[in-house]
């Protein structure tokens, strides 16, 4: 990993070993034969177009923003790669967005989504104080069915382009911009297996019509394979659903895709664990090991276990990428 920085009007290269970086060179075995670039401290909001004393200023703010040092840790390392496009005429990029308005989907609070361990501890969630009494702010770990589904979408997102499928074909199909796989990237110590919506589904909606088809049944995508430069992490591939939901012209129905143009591609996700011991049964280890255990966590007098990680999501044609905050809970008493 590097950084640039500047010294004395000149800029510097700041070149730090990640600690496998560090393994090989101690092993004699260390080469460089590629690199990476990334722009993570960037914020593109920033161009100002309008700006009032011309063009040359529209880039300052961004100009003007810190640049982070190096850091040695490979999964803190980057998160946004620039990338090469042999297309010089693509105008816009796919992004991944979590869409919370199907039936099924799963409700963010407080900027993390639980994932209940057990029937149990799902229950228990759904009429906790700080939760409220909608189950649906809870996926339920190791089910396939009758429980919340972490739903995602990606396309274009900007009100330049219509939602229909002419665009999307014009805009993402045409530049193999549609992902047919997605990598999912879990950590193996607390994560044990990926569900997801199976393949031969289409999220689909005219434009006209007054309903949309949005599949709900998950199936296990099989054993992953070890993650490169993520810690225990594995990778899973999970197939990318067409997303046909066209925007409704007047009032056929509402709208309930968070894609503003075009859509892609649409799939749900859950996610099986072993930590998921019932209430009075032997504690898990790793609670301890990686989490907080028996914390009143809503103030109500019930006890739970926790752990936070991160889910990574990697588009493999698009290479559109998300974070998503995830917190392995399970009740304990009270």
């Amino acid at each position: 990993m590097s950084g640039f920085l500047p010294n004395n009007g000149d800029i510097i290269l700041d070149a730090v070993l990640t600690d496998l970086g560090r393994r090989r060179m101690a092993d004699g075995n260390f080469n460089i034969s590629k690199f990476a670039l990334g722009d993570d401290e960037i914020d593109y909001r920033l161009y100002e177009k309008g700006h009032p004393s011309g063009s040359a200023y529209f880039d300052l703010q961004i100009m003007q923003t810190p640049v982070f040092e190096a850091v040695v840790s490979q999964n803190a390392s980057i998160n946004y790669g620039l990338l090469s496009l042999t297309n010089n005429n693509l105008l816009y990029m796919p992004s991944f967005k979590i869409n919370e308005n199907f039936q099924q989907s799963c409700k963010i609070h407080s900027g993390i989504y639980y994932l209940a361990v057990n029937s149990q501890t799902k229950t228990k969630l759904g009429v906790a104080s700080a939760l409220g009494v909608e189950n649906k702010k809870t996926l339920l770990a190791n089910n396939t069915s009758t429980t919340q589904i972490l739903y995602f979408e990606t396309g274009l997102d900007t009100t330049e382009l219509s939602a229909t499928t002419f665009n999307r074909s014009s805009y993402l199909s045409s530049n193999d911009l549609l992902d047919s796989t997605i990598t999912v990237q879990a950590d193996s110590r607390l994560i044990s297996s990926v569900l997801a919506t199976a393949g031969g589904q289409s999220f689909v909606a005219a434009s006209n019509s007054s309903t949309e088809t949005i599949p709900t049944g998950l199936a296990n995508v099989g054993a992953g394979v070890a993650a490169t430069g993520l810690m225990s992490y594995t990778n899973y591939s999970v197939v990318g659903l067409p997303n046909l939901l066209e925007a409704p012209i007047g009032d056929a129905r509402t709208e309930l895709s968070t894609i503003k143009g075009p859509r892609g591609i649409a799939f749900g996700l859950n996610f099986s664990t072993n930590l998921s011991a019932q209430a009075g049964g032997t504690r898990p280890v790793e609670y301890t090991q990686f989490g907080r255990t028996s914390i009143n966590l809503f103030g109500d007098g019930a006890l739970y276990d926790y752990i936070d990680t991160i889910i990574y999501l990697i588009g493999n044609n698009s290479t559109a990428t998300l974070q998503v905050p995830i917190r392995i809970i399970r009740y304990v008493s009270g």
